[in-house]
C-alpha cells in the first residue's frame, strides 16, 4: 500500500480482529467507519493540538442514534473499539464529527478518502454561497475562495451539495446528512431564481403544447405538492421524484459512446421538462465534456452545437452558481475551444480573412487566460506572505 506508513496505527490495533466478508458495499463502509473513528480517537493522544481544533465541531449525536442505518453502523464500530478501551460516548462523538464534518478528497485514484478541515466545517451552507473550496496538495489542504464581493458583516457560506440537481433531492440530502432545511434565496423561490430547474412540463397535452410547467405550491417544504398554473392539476412530490428517476434510469440504459442516441435523449428530456431543468442541464454538461475530449475530429455541426450548449450552461450557471467559480471557468474554456476551432475552419475555407482569424485568436487567448486564473489561482503560503512583509 502506498500509504502504509499512515495506516500503521490502525493496522497494529485491529490486526487479528475477525473482519467480515467485504463483498457488500455497506460492509465496506462499516470497516471504513471503524478505521476513521479509530484514527480520530488516536489523534487525541498523537496530536492534542489537532484534536482541540475539532473536538467542539457539530456532531448531531441524537439524530445519528435515531437513524436506523447509521445506528447499525455505529453499533458495528462499537463492537470493534469498545474492546480496545474506547467508551461508547467517545466513539459516538468521533463518529458524529466525521459524519457531519468530513469532506471527500481525491487523494489517490480509486481510494476512499475523507478529510476534516476545522475552518471549513464552521461555515454554513447556502445553495447560493459566496465562497467555494478548492483542494490543494492532493487534498491535504482546502482553500476557501470568494466567488463574488462579500459585504461587511455578511455571513460566509459554502455549498455542501452540487447545485445541478433538483430541489427534492437537494433538500433531502441536506436534511438526512446535516439535519437542517436550507432557507437560502434559491430554496425560498418556487422558480429557483428563474431557472425552473426542478420543473417538469405538465403532462396535459394542451398545457404541454403551451409549455406550462409544474411549480411547488409551498417552496418552504420539500414534501410540497406541485401545481400546473394553467390547468390547476396537482401532483405530489413523490410523482415528481419518480418522474425524474425514470429518466435517470433511462440514461443509465443508453448505449455507450453513441452520440446520436445521447442527442436524441437530450431532445426527449426537453420534451418532458423545462429547458433549464437540472436533468437537461446535466445531459448538456455530459455532452460538452464528452465532445470536448475529441473536438478536432467532430463535424462542424457538432462543434457549433458544442458552443451553443456551453452558452446555455453558462447562462444557467450565472444564476445558480454566480461569480468567479470553477464551474464557470471550465465551461468558458470549453466554449472558447469550440469557437476557436470554428474560426480556424472558417479561415481555412476562406470564409473569414486571416486578419479576422488572428483577432479571434487574441480574444480566445484573453478568455483562456481569464478562465485559467480562476482554475489555477496561485495561492501564497503563509511563509511567502511573511517574507514579503
Amino acid at each position: 500500500c502506498p500509504l502504509k506508513s499512515r495506516h500503521k496505527v490502525e493496522c497494529e490495533v485491529i490486526r487479528g480482529i475477525s473482519v467480515p466478508d467485504l463483498q457488500e458495499e455497506s460492509q465496506h463502509l462499516s470497516i471504513y467507519s471503524v478505521v476513521a473513528v479509530l484514527r480520530l480517537l488516536r489523534l487525541e493522544e498523537s496530536s492534542p493540538e489537532s484534536w482541540y481544533q475539532i473536538r467542539s465541531l457539530e456532531t448531531h449525536c441524537t439524530e445519528i442514534q435515531r437513524d436506523q442505518t447509521l445506528g447499525e453502523r455505529l453499533r458495528f464500530v462499537n463492537s470493534y473499539l469498545n474492546n480496545l478501551g474506547f467508551s461508547s460516548d467517545r466513539i459516538l462523538q468521533a463518529f458524529g464529527i466525521i459524519r457531519i464534518n468530513s469532506y471527500p478528497v481525491s487523494e489517490l485514484e480509486g481510494s476512499y478518502s475523507r478529510g476534516i478541515y476545522p475552518v471549513q466545517s464552521l461555515i454554513n451552507h447556502s445553495c447560493t454561497p459566496n465562497l467555494q473550496y478548492i483542494e490543494k496538495d492532493g487534498g491535504s489542504r482546502l482553500v476557501l475562495q470568494s466567488v463574488r464581493t462579500i459585504e461587511p458583516g455578511e455571513p460566509l457560506t459554502v455549498r455542501y451539495v452540487p447545485f445541478i440537481q433538483g430541489r427534492i433531492a437537494m433538500a433531502r440530502k441536506l436534511r438526512e446528512h446535516w439535519y437542517f432545511q436550507c432557507n437560502c434565496p434559491r430554496c425560498k423561490d418556487g422558480t429557483e431564481l428563474g431557472t425552473f430547474t426542478s420543473s417538469a412540463l405538465c403532462e396535459n397535452k394542451d398545457c404541454n403544447d403551451k409549455g406550462a410547467i409544474l411549480l411547488m405550491v409551498d417552496p418552504s417544504t420539500v414534501e410540497s405538492d406541485w401545481i400546473c398554473p394553467s390547468c390547476q392539476t396537482i401532483r405530489t412530490s413523490k410523482y415528481v421524484e419518480n418522474l425524474e428517476k425514470s429518466y435517470i434510469d433511462k440514461f443509465k440504459d443508453l448505449p455507450k459512446c453513441d452520440m446520436n442516441t445521447f442527442y436524441s435523449f437530450l431532445n426527449e428530456l426537453g420534451d418532458r421538462f423545462h429547458s433549464t431543468h437540472h436533468l437537461v442541464m446535466r445531459m448538456a454538461k455530459f455532452l460538452v465534456v464528452v465532445q470536448g475530449k475529441k473536438l478536432e475530429s467532430l463535424p462542424r455541426e457538432q462543434i457549433e452545437t458544442q458552443s451553443v450548449l456551453c452558452d446555455k450552461l453558462l447562462s444557467y450557471v450565472s444564476r445558480l452558481d454566480p461569480g468567479a467559480t470553477q464551474t464557470r471557468a471550465k465551461f468558458l474554456l470549453e466554449k472558447n475551444k469550440a469557437d476557436l476551432n470554428l474560426a480556424k475552419r472558417d479561415c481555412e475555407a476562406g470564409k473569414i480573412s486571416r486578419k479576422v482569424f488572428m483577432s479571434k485568436i487574441k480574444e480566445g487567448v484573453r478568455a483562456e487566460v481569464n478562465a485559467k486564473k480562476i482554475l489555477f489561482f496561485k495561492w501564497e503560503d503563509e511563509d511567502d506572505i511573511h517574507k514579503k512583509t
